[in-house]
């Protein structure tokens, strides 16, 4: 699976869903899952996942939406899962 199209900037999270700049806030936290897609406290529109797997690496994104629709990505790559605080 490409994960980045190189050529228009979608991500494919999965073989079902694709993040791009048509992206809608409800779709994304239907995707990721009210438990593991939270507001941020402290930036307007802006949303952080818990870690997704994706193949052999691990994702964690931070997502900004304007009028819901996705206007920035970012991420962070790992190649092992992040120990969670108890």
């Amino acid at each position: 699976m490409e994960i980045i199209n190189t050529r228009n900037g979608d991500f494919s999270l999965s073989n079902d869903f694709v993040l791009s700049s048509e992206s809608k806030l409800n779709d994304v936290i239907d995707f990721f899952g009210e438990a593991n897609f939270k507001q941020s406290l402290y930036i307007k529109n802006c949303y952080v996942s818990s870690q997704l797997k994706i193949e052999e690496l691990y994702f964690k994104f931070i997502i900004y939406f304007e009028n819901d629709l996705l206007k920035k990505n970012q991420f962070e790559i790992e190649q092992e899962a992040t120990a969670r605080i108890p």
